[in-house]
């Protein structure tokens, strides 16, 4: 069996992480982009270690392959129509990406191929188009997507993505309850990343008791919408939370905060505009939600 190999869609902050580690682990990689242009070509880890990134070209992606998609939500679509011809009928796909949504979009693309998803707490930035600088270390948790019927998943399969992905993106867990894991996380970016974009602050100003309101209001919708889809959980366990996020990343500034203030395109579809539709399904009113939906939809102007 050849060796493995790992494509990524992008050359994003993350993305460029998982290429610097499958780099370090002698992963035959390479970046899917759009037109032709360079991609990132160097890699600033936590203790300012610098890799330098030499991707190989191939064209196909065989069974023991992987697809790795840290897209924005908003540009899966299109990612994925334009790569999916790459795939074998059994090669794996990691959807990583920050809301939720994005397998219901695959699974109209990928009809054999078992898909996964993940979420991750390593932090990364883009401080140039050709340099990323892993800003915090972090772990990421993996598992299949609800959404995917292939009937390429196995046991085997399960560990093969793991392992594989483990060595280029350490660490990494099986989590068989991995859309409570996803709801968990978006919990967390409901409040940082439409609260930071629309007060223009780091995530650690989140801390005063100005937003102290708000952080309540938006975590109690978030547990009422996760209870009607029959996830346990309550207010104050997502509060408590996202504080410590809060406090984590302080000195940090979300990526919808980054979009807003670099006048692009943010994720609030994915994100706050998930949490609004499986709200509407479930006859759960989330007014705060809706009120920071269109407050960040109208800062943006294409």
């Amino acid at each position: 069996m050849d060796s493995a190999k790992i494509a990524i869609i992008g050359d994003g902050a993350i993305g460029s992480l998982v290429a610097s580690g499958a780099q370090k682990t002698h992963i035959p990689f390479r970046f899917l982009l759009r037109g032709d242009r360079e991609s990132v070509l160097q890699v600033t880890g936590t203790e300012r270690q610098t890799i330098r990134l030499t991707p190989t070209h191939f064209d196909r992606l065989n069974d023991n392959d992987l697809l790795v998609i840290p897209v924005k939500h908003y540009q899966l679509a299109d990612a994925i129509r334009q790569w999916h011809p790459i795939l074998s009928n059994s090669t794996a796909v990691v959807l990583l990406q920050n809301g939720m949504g994005g397998e219901a979009i695959l699974s109209e693309y990928l009809k054999s191929q078992p898909v996964y998803v993940a979420t991750t707490s390593h932090g990364a930035l883009k401080t140039s188009p050709l340099q990323v600088r892993h800003t915090g270390l972090g772990s990421t948790l993996l598992g299949r997507s609800q959404e995917s019927t292939s009937a390429a998943y196995s046991s085997a399969k399960d560990r093969q993505v793991t392992e594989l992905l483990c060595q280029c993106f350490p660490p990494v867990a099986w989590r068989s309850d991995i859309r409570f894991a996803l709801w968990q996380k978006l919990s967390v970016n409901l409040v940082i990343n439409p609260l930071t974009a629309l007060y223009n602050v780091p995530n650690g100003a989140l801390s005063e008791p100005r937003f102290s309101d708000s952080i309540t209001r938006i975590c109690d919708e978030t547990s009422r919408v996760m209870n009607a889809l029959g996830y346990s959980t309550t207010q104050e366990a997502l509060e408590q939370n996202v504080r410590h996020v809060i406090s984590a990343t302080a000195h940090n500034f979300s990526s919808m905060h980054q979009d807003i203030a670099h006048k692009r395109k943010t994720e609030i579809d994915g994100i706050t505009g998930y949490l609004i539709k499986q709200a509407k399904k479930s006859g759960v009113d989330v007014p705060i939600n809706t009120a920071l939906y269109q407050q960040v939809t109208a800062l943006y102007e294409p």
